[in-house]
């Protein structure tokens, strides 16, 4: 059998300062407990992005020694860079110059003799002599029809003992 307890005796009015002291005791606890919870998550929270901000720190760090690092070497590749853009053209020019040179001697009939040759950087310049004026005008319209030269220039021909000595430029 349970035992119950009746109290038939009315409830006194409590006073402010024990409904206080009551909420304190009470209640709270409550609060405190939940309050300390915040603070402990939010400072770990804190600890965490503290964490993070160390990190980031440290990786630019790092990147700026690869950058400090890296510096001399990028340098010297656009330095080696441009010398090889500059011998790239030289070699480019050299190539063209030969190949023009190289189809200026194939295209020289047999009956011409070249006396001399001048290479300079916009013009070459032959001379030479010929048995026949037939023979010029032939070397001059290979040396046109082919358009390798921009212009090709007949300086002048002059009839002498050996046949015909003649100056002509061609214009690159």
């Amino acid at each position: 059998m349970k035992k119950y307890q009746i109290n038939l005796k009315p409830k006194e009015a409590q006073s402010f300062s024990d409904k206080l002291i009551y909420f304190f005791l009470h209640y709270l606890r409550y609060v405190i407990v939940m309050t300390q919870i915040v603070v402990i998550s939010v400072f770990f929270f804190r600890f965490q992005v503290d964490q993070e901000i160390i990190d980031l720190k440290e990786s630019i760090g790092q990147k700026e020694e690869i950058i400090k690092v890296t510096k001399p070497l990028v340098t010297d590749a656009k330095l080696i860079n441009s010398k090889i853009t500059t011998i790239k053209t030289l070699l480019a020019d050299q190539n063209r110059d030969s190949s023009l040179i190289s189809y200026l001697f194939t295209s020289i009939p047999q009956d011409i003799i070249l006396k001399s040759f001048k290479f300079e950087e916009k013009a070459i310049t032959v001379q030479g002599n010929a048995v026949a004026v037939s023979a010029i005008k032939n070397f001059v319209s290979i040396t046109e029809s082919q358009k390798q030269f921009k212009k090709v220039t007949i300086n002048d021909v002059v009839k002498d003992s050996s046949g015909f000595s003649f100056s002509i430029v061609f214009d690159i």
